[in-house]
């Protein structure tokens, strides 16, 4: 739970009951989440959670056999924290069987550029280990990775979960050996919501194709929760000084009583 709060999130967690913990807010209006611990931590998106510091985006191609052209990573570590928290979250996914980490959910708390370059980063460092690894965006509301891959009007999740294409014909291979791309798409998932029962059986597709599964949740909306649902673990995106306190509180609350599997989280300082 998180220091101060009166409740412990109730559900499961894969990583040995592993708890958020924060220490009291700053002394301001609001609470902002100050610290956590006990936490898998990459801090590669700090920079890249300025709108304005995405730099490195590249042009649309046109060709939907072209290989869709990834943004590349650069890390930023803050300061304070030592350079190897980059690579723990990668190296703790690649410490599991493959099997309890197939699918992973990085589901961003009012972050979603920020979480859209650590879902981009940690499945290109799972692909240059060897992995096959689909990279998917699943930011339902803005499309943070397809539009920095030029892949805004190409078929994609959208399309897959409302029923009218099939998901062979929206992987794009990309420039790095083993990352495949699969877009948002166009359009908007259908007002009854996500089909709980077609996500769970296209993630099953993948995982018979992939070794892992990368979604990009980029900000918490209506859809979130079923999302991770389906997924094998879902790790909350949260920068401090930016996420509020209650809202890390309520949102790993509903995330467990729906039976959400979280472990840990990627903290950026």
């Amino acid at each position: 739970m998180l220091a101060g709060a009166e409740a412990e999130p109730e559900g499961r967690d894969l990583a040995g009951d592993q708890q958020l913990r924060a220490a009291p807010a700053a002394h301001s209006g609001k609470q902002h989440l100050w610290s956590l611990r006990d936490a898998l931590a990459t801090h590669e998106a700090a920079e890249a959670a300025q709108p304005d510091a995405r730099q490195q985006q590249v042009s649309a191609i046109s060709s939907g056999s072209s290989p869709a052209r990834l943004p590349e990573v650069t890390p930023m570590i803050p300061s304070g924290f030592p350079k190897a928290d980059l690579e723990r979250l990668v190296e703790g996914v690649s410490s599991l069987p493959s099997t309890e980490v197939a699918c992973l959910y990085l589901l961003g708390f009012n972050v979603p550029v920020a979480t859209a370059a650590i879902a981009g980063g940690l499945a290109k460092s799972l692909a240059q280990r060897g992995r096959t690894v689909l990279l998917v965006d699943g930011d339902l509301e803005l499309g943070t990775l397809s539009r920095d891959a030029g892949k805004c009007e190409h078929r994609g999740l959208i399309e897959i979960l409302n029923r009218s294409t099939l998901w062979r014909q929206t992987l794009y291979p990309t420039s790095y050996e083993g990352l495949t791309f699969l877009p948002l798409g166009r359009g908007a998932i259908s007002q009854a919501g996500i089909d709980r029962a077609r996500w769970t059986s296209l993630l099953q597709d993948f995982r018979a194709r992939f070794t892992h599964i990368v979604v990009s949740g980029g900000g918490w909306c209506p859809d979130s929760i079923d999302l991770g649902r389906a997924c094998d673990r879902t790790i909350p995106i949260i920068q401090l000084g930016v996420t509020l306190r209650s809202q890390v509180e309520h949102r790993v609350r509903a995330l467990c009583r729906a039976g959400v599997t979280t472990t840990g989280c990627v903290v950026i300082d």
